[in-house]
């Protein structure tokens, strides 16, 4: 079809008379980093399911594999939220407005940690009811690695942009190496750990290789100007997420909660957050035509 339209509109024979230039090196300088980061993500959440079944067995494989899935579902706000992202953070590097860069950075980050939470909250807190109701009581021991494997994606999330902010500054070969040595740290602990605890072993390899990577890649903005490693204005925020977090987890162990009574918790813990976030995010502010809903202004002011 597009071979047909170029000819139809006179434009092949130009195209065919032209000599292109492909600006390969500078294609590839951009693409790599991408690619390697994209690469490393994957590769910290599956080498493990290939180490485990060389190291172990297929049951051990089948109690890690089945919960990947939902923990991953704590990124799916950060990649919602990427797109809206990027475009203003090139535009307040391209004005060298690093203050508001680092305020974009943050409200962001904490933007993304509130509206995530309460898959948080249900994947890591209520993790081992969950994976009962979704894979059957025989599979609840995979409880522990869905909670590990939980913390570790809500932790690149509640950190923020932090590789696309990377992007942005240009500082690519960063990328490279720190996706690389994110790779190896996965594969080093993983090893010594699986063979000694099993999918658990790999559960715990895999939590403490994201959150290296990510804390190499937090690493990376410190030289920015203003950018601050924590801004302390969101401190409250992130405290009720971790307090409300380990609450939940602490009454599950002790009372051993179905789901579905817990799922109120849930509730009433993620509305708690919401209240000490209203202000600092601005939400009204931000969605003003969210006050035409009902019980909203009830809710955020």
């Amino acid at each position: 079809m597009l071979l047909r339209l170029l000819e139809d509109q006179g434009l092949l024979r130009q195209l065919k008379s032209l000599t292109i230039q492909v600006p390969t090196s500078e294609i590839l300088s951009f693409v790599l980093p991408g690619l390697s980061s994209t690469l490393a993500t994957a590769a910290i959440a599956s080498i493990n399911i290939f180490l485990l079944g060389h190291l172990r067995s297929m049951p051990d494989v089948a109690y890690y594999r089945a919960v990947v899935p939902a923990a991953q579902l704590n990124g799916v706000v950060m990649a919602s939220f990427t797109l809206m992202y990027i475009p203003s953070a090139a535009r307040l590097f391209a004005k060298s407005d690093y203050a508001g860069f680092n305020k974009l950075y943050w409200q962001t980050a904490a933007w993304m940690s509130v509206v995530s939470f309460p898959i948080f909250a249900v994947t890591f807190s209520l993790s081992r009811p969950l994976t009962v109701l979704l894979f059957g009581a025989r599979y609840e021991q995979s409880g522990s690695i869905l909670a590990l494997l939980s913390l570790a994606s809500y932790f690149n999330t509640a950190l923020g942009f932090n590789l696309q902010t990377l992007k942005v500054l240009g500082r690519l070969r960063y990328i490279i190496v720190m996706s690389a040595l994110g790779v190896l740290i996965d594969v080093v602990v993983s090893m010594f750990l699986i063979v000694r605890y099993g999918a658990i072993g790999a559960g715990i390899g895999t939590a403490v290789a994201l959150i290296s990577y990510n804390l190499l890649m937090q690493v990376g903005l410190l030289p920015t100007p203003n950018f601050k490693a924590f801004d302390r204005r969101y401190f409250s925020i992130y405290l009720t997420i971790a307090l409300g977090a380990s609450g939940l987890l602490v009454i599950q162990s002790l009372m051993s909660l179905s789901l579905y009574v817990a799922l109120p918790l849930v509730v009433c813990i993620s509305m708690m957050v919401l209240t000490v976030a209203k202000k600092k995010l601005n939400i009204l502010e931000t969605f003003p035509e969210l006050l035409s809903l009902p019980f909203t202004r009830l809710l955020l002011t």
